[in-house]
């Protein structure tokens, strides 16, 4: 929708709003308030986005992929510093039409 893309695109370029954006979802999604996202976490952010975006849910496989690329330190968990990562990779593949990010 071109509403999203707009908002997107604002959010992208004004780097204090980006990690305010990325933030607020990050908390959304902290079920256990740990400040670590899980994997099943995670699951629930694209099921949220896709539904959203309107775009394909990602397959467990391909969750599987992203959770194993942004857990940088391979702890098993995604920090914020990690998520806000894939946040501003995902935005900008939504951009170019892409439909996550991962492959």
């Amino acid at each position: 929708p071109p509403e999203v893309r707009k908002k997107i695109e604002e959010v992208l370029a004004d780097d204090s709003q980006m990690r305010q954006a990325a933030q607020q979802l990050f908390k959304q999604f902290d079920r256990d308030e740990n400040g670590l996202l899980d994997k099943k976490e995670l699951e629930r952010i694209y099921d949220k986005l896709s539904h959203e975006l309107k775009v394909p849910k990602p397959t467990p496989e391909e969750i599987d992929h992203v959770y194993n690329h942004i857990d940088v330190n391979k702890d098993g968990w995604i920090s914020f510093d990690e998520f806000i990562e894939l946040f501003k990779c995902a935005s900008k593949d939504y951009l170019e039409g892409k439909l996550y990010i991962g492959k």
